[in-house]
């Protein structure tokens, strides 16, 4: 564990004692058994941030693969973990898999209207606002 500043060790120590602190390994292991289930029901890991998971509703899976997505930029995300997370679909990057979705939609479009991507503003195509 790493602290900011100097901990008392009586204090560390009840935490400890009582579980409060939950250590990484297991957090890791909460989220990729969370993050599989949600591939599993879904076919993807485009998980809203805010998205809360669990029998409890109390594992916050949105924020736990966007910190697995800082890490990894950063270049601290263990190799094994990129590859277990890589098996999933993992989305590195949540605004390149949005416009990589909306060429999709907008190749559909064109498609169906002689090659032309003049689409009016409030023009969708499969609940996409390819107008927009």
């Amino acid at each position: 564990m790493r602290f900011q500043s100097r901990v008392d060790e009586n204090a560390l120590a009840l935490f400890i004692a009582s579980r409060v602190l939950t250590g990484e390994n297991q957090y890791w292991r909460d989220g990729i058994n969370h993050a599989r289930r949600w591939f599993k029901e879904t076919g993807g890991l485009d998980v809203p941030y805010s998205e809360m998971v669990g029998e409890e509703r109390n594992f916050p899976l949105g924020k736990w693969l966007s910190d697995r997505r800082s890490e990894h930029s950063a270049g601290e995300l263990a190799r094994h973990r990129v590859e277990m997370l890589d098996d999933l679909g993992m989305i590195w990057s949540v605004s390149d898999a949005r416009f990589e979705a909306g060429l999709d939609w907008a190749r559909v479009w064109a498609k169906g209207h002689a090659g032309s991507l003049a689409a009016p503003a409030r023009a969708s195509v499969g609940g996409y606002a390819i107008g927009t």
